[in-house]
């Protein structure tokens, strides 16, 4: 996931503890003992220097488990160390928590260090408080939202991460609904996180997956819609903004203007400029990557092995050179096959499809109206 609104050179994941206080049916991260100690903090800043030229912007998010089971002061502690012992590079810092532990002191934590955003976690009937209850997702609800109301009143920004599952796709078939389910919240700043066949999700795949079909022509049905939205918002300022729809439709109107690249997710920044540390070392890939060579309690196996993950890349876009999208498709999450059951590449053709016909035909009412 690329945090919202901060440009990097490379992007660090920090798994500081893989504990939870929560179940989470789809979890990529299962539940378990590992947590990072005092030296394997101080070991980060010689690693880093290994790939990353002094000078660049480094965004390191916290990640987990729920990071905030280290403790406010442990954390604080963390990034003092990290600005301090890389003082010549540009220092950023981001976090992924599910709330359950905001109160005041992780408010001020924010403000300093954050710069008042922070990133949380919620996913439609899938968290759970307690394993194997589904009837204790009510309570997360209610205490998440609650912890939501008053992060905002301090003056705080949460980004949202949501996971493309079946029950999301269920609930909110029609994406205007959703778009204003998130305005009525507050949220501003989304990120739509595309599901793994990791971790709890391999068990739960059956209810809970999402096939490549399914999810491109989802995503692209929203994108489709939230052009719209953008295009009838009077206020002058645009009061929301989705990842990885922003990248999506700046990609293929690229394309139609005769240019290469992707943008966003799909820049393949991934393959290169992404890395991991946790309790055991270090790892030259996203932590969704990751997570299953490097857990215990993995119950999986790695899609892809991290190593010449670029070359790996390459050899999946092979199949490729017939698509008029290859020039802004970086081929997808290489945590997901390139082609599954449904046909539908990882990349998603139905959705730069969709997107593209929505941009030739923009002064066309009636195709807006059917894709949204």
């Amino acid at each position: 996931m690329i945090q919202a609104g901060k440009e990097f050179d490379q992007m660090i994941y920090v798994r500081l503890i893989e504990a939870c206080n929560l179940h989470c049916e789809h979890c990529f991260i299962p539940n378990n003992p590992k947590r990072m100690q005092w030296s394997d903090i101080e070991a980060i800043p010689q690693r880093i220097r290994g790939f990353a030229a002094p000078g660049q912007t480094l965004l390191f998010q916290f990640h987990g488990g729920e990071p905030t089971l280290v403790g406010a002061e442990f954390l604080r502690k963390v990034c003092v160390y990290l600005r301090t012992e890389l003082s010549d590079y540009e220092v950023q810092f981001s976090i992924q928590t599910n709330l359950m532990n905001f109160d005041l002191r992780w408010a001020e934590l924010y403000r300093e260090f954050f710069g008042g955003q922070v990133g949380v976690s919620w996913d439609h009937r899938i968290r759970l408080m307690r394993k194997g209850r589904p009837e204790s997702n009510a309570e997360f609800e209610k205490a998440f939202w609650k912890h939501v109301v008053e992060l905002q009143q301090q003056g705080l920004f949460p980004y949202m991460v949501i996971t493309t599952t079946r029950p999301l796709l269920e609930r909110f078939k029609n994406p205007r609904e959703l778009i204003d389910f998130l305005l009525e919240k507050g949220i501003s700043l989304v990120h739509f996180e595309r599901l793994t066949k990791t971790g709890y999700a391999i068990s739960n795949w059956d209810w809970l997956g999402v096939s490549n079909r399914e999810y491109s022509t989802w995503i692209g049905r929203f994108a489709v819609a939230y052009m719209r939205f953008v295009r009838e918002e009077r206020s002058g300022k645009q009061p929301l903004n989705i990842s990885p729809l922003d990248g999506l439709i700046e990609s293929v109107r690229r394309l139609r203007a005769g240019k290469a690249g992707g943008y966003g997710c799909l820049s393949g920044k991934c393959d290169t400029r992404f890395h991991t540390f946790d309790q055991t070392g270090y790892y030259a890939a996203c932590t969704a990557l990751t997570s299953e060579v490097s857990n215990r309690n993995a119950v999986g196996a790695a899609v892809v092995d991290t190593a010449g993950l670029s070359e790996t890349r390459q050899v999946r876009q092979m199949s490729c050179l017939d698509c008029r999208f290859k020039p802004i498709c970086s081929s997808g999450c290489m945590a997901t096959p390139k082609t599954d059951e449904s046909g539908e590449c990882s990349g998603g053709y139905q959705a730069f499809k969709l997107l593209n016909a929505c941009l030739a035909s923009a002064e066309s009412p009636s195709l807006i109206a059917v894709a949204g």
